[in-house]
């Protein structure tokens, strides 16, 4: 008996010597992965997270954005001229933006006839410059017989920048003629709706679409993972673990690859256009140059995009712009900071005139205001169907 109790005892030490050896391993092999994520990883590849309440209105005095149920957040439905807010060491510049009703201010002037919807992402919006250098504001001085509205916002994505302009289109069904949707391919990754993005909007959520087919559903507002505070801060200390639960939630919501996503980005765009068309509303879809677009990667993903979009009869215009020899384009001549300046937004504003007046030549009726003007704009009071679809009331 005092063997075998022996014998038992030998055993049950060599098992708990086996399983400390274990999980001493993976501790260990947690640690190296950890230490090789925070330091041996190049800076790009990085993961930095934290479940911080970003204010999308920190920046800005008064505040310009609302949070809205469908679209994340759109541009504040009060009246206000917004400043950017800087600090002792980094002061802010002196630009002004201008918010009134959902749209950022096109003309000083009330304007009337057929109805431009501007939307798109901060290029669009036009951060880092005055209105009247935003590239909607020049449009709308070249095309004096319409009324062109902006309802882009910082940090759209794709689906966004649709969504709200279908919202403007279903409040004024009479007078809405073209939606201009201004694109660069760095919205392809955004309309994936990664854990990765979502944690850069953390505690605000964006809009959720998967394709169908060729079509796209709307699946609802996706916000980043959150299991409490103590639970999050424990895990935004941790790459590893970071980055384990973002991989899963990105499962768990069946995220598109990048591949994946300029489909989806296609689909969306495709979509929407018939949705517009149904309503008897031309999508026009601008390719925006921007500083990091002469990568292969984003030469790729425009391509591709741009050959699907004209296979489907969406028109299509690429901006045109110099470049340098390697094929950047002079940050200096046209950008403040990262985002367009006026000399950008009027090259732009002059060749996206030239190409709406092309498609006008060949519509069923006037885009741009050639037509008898429209009245004063009568705004329509607007619901939202199951299937996340709007409908006027």
């Amino acid at each position: 008996m005092k063997v075998l109790i022996a014998a038992a005892s030998a055993e049950t030490h060599q098992m708990n010597r086996k399983i400390l050896l274990s999980g001493c391993s993976v501790v260990f092999a947690l640690l190296l992965c950890e230490a090789a994520g925070r330091w041996l990883v190049p800076s790009k590849y990085r993961l930095s997270q934290e479940h911080v309440t970003r204010d999308q209105n920190a920046n800005f005095s008064p505040p310009i954005h609302a949070a809205d149920p469908e679209i994340g957040w759109v541009l504040t439905p009060a009246t206000v001229k917004s400043h950017p807010v800087g600090t002792l060491s980094n002061p802010a510049p002196a630009e002004v933006y201008s918010i009134s009703h959902g749209e950022r201010l096109t003309s000083l002037q009330e304007r009337s006839g057929p109805l431009v919807i501007v939307t798109g992402a901060s290029y669009t919006f036009g951060q880092g410059v005055n209105d009247e250098d935003t590239s909607p504001w020049l449009l709308q001085e070249r095309l004096p017989g319409s009324h062109v509205v902006n309802v882009a916002a910082m940090a759209y994505g794709t689906d966004q920048a649709l969504l709200a302009a279908e919202r403007e289109a279903v409040r004024f069904p009479d007078e809405s003629r073209v939606v201009v949707l201004g694109f660069d391919d760095s919205q392809i990754d955004r309309n994936r709706c990664t854990e990765r993005w979502l944690s850069t909007l953390y505690p605000l959520g964006k809009p959720l679409f998967v394709r169908t087919g060729d079509e796209v559903q709307y699946q609802g507002l996706l916000k980043f993972w959150s299991f409490g505070n103590t639970v999050d801060k424990l895990v935004d200390h941790s790459t590893v673990m970071s980055r384990a639960f973002n991989v899963f939630f990105d499962h768990i919501h069946r995220i598109e690859s990048h591949e994946g996503g300029t489909r989806l980005t296609v689909a969306l765009i495709t979509t929407f256009a018939r949705r517009f068309q149904s309503r008897g509303i031309k999508l026009v879809v601008v390719m925006l140059p921007y500083k990091w677009d002469y990568v292969p990667q984003a030469q790729a993903d425009r391509s591709y995009i741009v050959d699907q979009l004209r296979a489907a009869n969406v028109p299509t215009m690429l901006m045109d712009i110099p470049r340098l020899p390697d094929g950047k384009i002079d940050p200096h001549k046209f950008m403040v900071g990262t985002h367009p300046n006026r000399r950008y937004n009027s090259m732009l504003a002059d060749q996206l005139t030239q190409f709406l007046s092309d498609q006008d030549k060949v519509g069923v009726k006037s885009l741009l205001g050639r037509d008898k003007p429209s009245p004063r704009r009568k705004s329509v009071e607007v619901s939202e169907n199951p299937d996340g679809k709007l409908r006027s009331n």
